[in-house]
């Protein structure tokens, strides 16, 4: 099913004298976000068209809907609608060697210098 493409213009007006240039452009931006999200957060538009909207990476949307109450998550599945995703999931063995040669594992990965212990702990 083709989708038609709509643009939207939101305009208002904020009667405040003296605005700097630069606080009225956050403005804007910040108002811009509220309606991408917003879209977001009744489906509307998905994840990669949202950021594609606000100009910044797809996995810094992540944070952002974190940051205006937004899941990740398909609320409206039940853990019914989960269980055959989930069980599928487990259900796939491990493929044992599957990295092997492709990964080094450097000599001393394992030891952690005073200094570093020291500073982890406040002691420095």
């Amino acid at each position: 099913m083709p989708t038609t493409q709509l643009e939207t213009e939101v305009r208002f007006t904020v009667a405040i004298a003296n605005i700097p240039e630069t606080i009225k452009l956050e403005a804007e931006s910040k108002a811009k976000e509220a309606y991408v999200m917003t879209l977001l957060r009744h489906d509307r538009i998905s994840t990669e068209r949202a950021a594609e909207l606000l100009g910044i990476p797809r996995v810094e949307i992540f944070d952002l809907m974190a940051s205006y109450g937004i899941s990740i998550f398909d609320d409206t599945m039940t853990k019914e609608d989960l269980e055959p995703e989930a069980s599928e999931t487990v259900k796939k063995p491990r493929i044992a060697g599957f990295w092997q040669g492709q990964v080094k594992i450097a000599d001393d990965f394992d030891r952690t210098s005073e200094e570093v212990i020291a500073a982890f702990y406040g002691d420095e």
